[in-house]
C-alpha cells in the first residue's frame, strides 16, 4: 500500500468517525463559536423571563430579544449528498439500481466528475 492511499483510508476512516460533537469542538471561530454565544444569551435571558406556563408547558412563549439574523446558511462540503436529496423518494431507484446511467438523464447538464458513463 503506498502513502497516497495509506493517507486517503486515515482521512476517510477520520470522517466516519467525526460526530456533531466533534464539529462543534472544531468550530471555535464561526458556527460553533455562534452557536456557544447564543446559548450563553439564551440561559443569560432565560433567568429574567418566565420560560413556559406551568400550567401549559407547551404555550409559545414571547422572546426575550428581538432576532438579529435572518438567515444563515451553513455549507458542509465534504462530498455528502444533502439530507433533502437522501430521503427524497426515488422511484426509478431499484429499477436501476446496479446499471449505468441512462443518457436521458445526462442529457444538455453538466456534471463534476463523471467519468465512464
Amino acid at each position: 500500500m503506498n502513502n497516497r492511499n495509506l493517507y486517503r483510508e486515515t482521512q476517510f476512516t477520520a470522517l466516519q468517525q467525526t460526530t456533531r460533537r466533534h464539529f462543534l469542538q472544531g468550530c471555535t471561530t464561526g458556527m460553533g463559536a455562534m452557536w456557544m454565544a447564543m446559548q450563553q444569551s439564551a440561559k443569560a435571558a432565560s433567568q429574567h423571563y418566565p420560560t413556559h406556563d406551568s400550567q401549559n408547558p407547551l404555550s409559545p412563549v414571547a422572546p426575550p430579544l428581538p432576532a438579529k439574523a435572518k438567515r444563515v446558511i451553513f455549507l458542509h462540503m465534504i462530498g455528502a449528498p444533502s439530507q433533502l436529496e437522501l430521503f427524497d423518494y426515488k422511484p426509478d431507484l431499484k429499477r436501476l439500481d446496479g446499471k449505468h446511467t441512462p443518457q436521458s438523464f445526462l442529457e444538455g447538464k453538466r456534471f463534476a466528475f463523471i467519468q465512464g458513463t
